[in-house]
Order: C-alpha cells, then structure tokens, then sequence
C-alpha cells in the first residue's frame, strides 16, 4: 500500500504487512498500540503504519531483545514523543537513562569478551575436529577446557575482564598440564 503525499509517495502498511515484517501476530500488534507505543494512523477505520511507525517499532523490539519490560519502554517514548515536561521528572528520568546506558556499556562489554571466548572455543573444537583421529571423551574435553580456564585466570587481572583466551596448543594431547 503507498499514500501519496504532495510531492512523493510514502510506503504505509497495514497490520497484517506490518506484523509480517517483524514475525509478530497482528494481536500483537495491537497490545502494543493499546499499551501506548504504537500510534498508527487510521483510514476507514483501518491502521495505516508509516516509516516513522516502523523505525519506533524496530527500536522496541531491539529494546525488548535487550530485556526492557514495556513499562521502561514506554518510559522512553513518553520522553521522545514530548509527553514529560515537567523539570524534575526530567531529571530524573534523564539519571535513569544515564544509568541504563552505564549498564549497557558494561553489558557491550561483556558481550564482547564472551563473543570472543564463544569464537574461541570453537576454533579450538574445529582444529581438534580436523586433527583428532578419534573421538575424545567427554571428561577429556572437559579437563582441556578448564586447564584453558585456569590458565586464563593466571594471566588475567585478578579476574577482571579476562578473556578465556584459549590457544590451539592447549588442548594438544601431549600438554602435560592436561593429563595431569
């Protein structure tokens, strides 16, 4: 569906091209709009989603993969869409915001270092795949991947932030710190 508008053509949606396109249910859709965070416009009585109503939805799904309840996004959209003006609401949902952005820092940076450890591993597994002539037990690998642990904890500081760090030669069958 395409409105036109003075000089162009904005894309619009109805619910049903809407909801397919983030792999929602209409009714989903709706509880959304009903919760306050949607605003579709209406023609004949039908929704008519926009871009802008797009992009809004795509940031509240990004927000609920990042495990904000409804409430806290709809926190945030009352600030954008100019529904809190009073000062000291501002304030203090503006160190609210400050502190969830500290978290999420602090979240990025974990997920950095576990997406390495993950990459890691699974380099790891992929070199003893290609080398292994046979099928290594279970408590092997296990033995393998804490000796790999402890190691990185020794060259870590005190812990903080450490990086499983993981090398090739660690899970070789004659590391003798294995078989121990």
């Amino acid at each position: 569906m395409e409105v036109a508008t003075h000089k162009h053509r904005v894309e619009s949606w109805g619910i049903r091209q809407f909801s397919e396109m983030f792999d929602v249910t209409a009714r989903t859709i709706r509880f959304y709009e009903d919760k306050g965070l949607l605003s579709p416009e209406r023609e004949a009585g039908v929704r008519v989603f926009s871009p802008a109503d797009r992009a809004r939805f795509e940031r509240i799904m990004r927000a609920k993969r990042l495990g904000f309840s409804l409430d806290d996004i709809k926190t945030v959209l009352d600030v954008t869409k100019g529904n809190v003006a009073d000062r000291g609401a501002l304030t203090r949902r503006r160190a609210n915001f400050q502190a969830v952005i500290e978290s999420l820092e602090k979240r990025r940076e974990d997920i950095e270092l576990m997406n390495k450890d993950m990459r890691d591993i699974v380099a790891i597994i992929d070199e003893h795949l290609e080398t292994a002539e046979e099928e290594p037990s279970v408590e092997s690998l296990a033995a393998k991947y804490e000796a790999a642990f402890k190691k990185s904890l020794a060259h870590s500081d005190e812990g903080q932030g450490y990086s499983f760090d993981y090398q090739a030669d660690d899970f070789a069958p004659s590391n003798p710190e294995i078989s121990k």
